[in-house]
C-alpha cells in the first residue's frame, strides 16, 4: 500500500491549530491532562524549538491541504533534560521523540511508519 497522495511539511505557527485539532481527535493522553491553553502552549513551544534548530517539527498533509499526522524530535540537550534524566547516556547522544500522531482516518496507511522511518534517518544524520 503506498502513502497517501500529498506529502511532507515543515510544522509552522500557522499550523498550530490544526496540529492542537489532530492531537484532541485522536485523545492523546495530554488531551485530558492538560487545558487547551497549555495546551496550545506546549505544542506552541515544540513549533518555535523548531525553528530555533532545537527540534525537528514535520507533518504530512493530504491532498486538500489538511495535516493528517505529525511528530516532533528534540534534539537539543537541554530541553531532553527537560523531559526525563537519562541515567546511562548523556544527553548530548540521545534525541525525544516527543509526540508522533496520526489521524485515524489515515491509521494503517503508512504515513505513520513513513514519519517513523524519518524519525529515525534524522537521528542518524544527527549522530544521535
Amino acid at each position: 500500500m503506498g502513502l497517501p497522495p500529498s506529502g511532507l511539511v515543515d510544522l509552522q505557527p500557522f499550523h498550530l491549530k490544526e496540529v492542537m485539532d489532530l492531537e484532541s481527535h485522536i485523545l492523546q493522553y495530554s488531551s485530558n491532562e492538560f487545558d487547551t491553553h497549555t495546551k496550545k502552549e506546549i505544542l506552541r513551544r515544540f513549533i518555535n524549538w523548531a525553528q530555533e534548530g532545537k527540534c525537528i517539527s514535520k507533518g504530512w498533509e493530504n491532498e486538500h491541504g489538511n495535516l493528517i499526522a505529525y511528530f516532533f524530535l528534540v534534539l537539543d540537550s537541554s530541553l531532553i533534560r527537560t523531559f526525563f534524566h537519562p541515567r546511562e547516556l548523556e544527553t548530548e547522544e540521545c534525541a525525544y521523540l516527543a509526540q508522533i500522531a496520526v489521524h485515524t482516518d489515515h491509521q494503517g496507511s503508512g504515513v505513520g511508519s513513513y514519519l517513523m522511518e524519518l524519525v529515525e534517518s534524522e537521528v542518524k544524520n544527527q549522530g544521535k
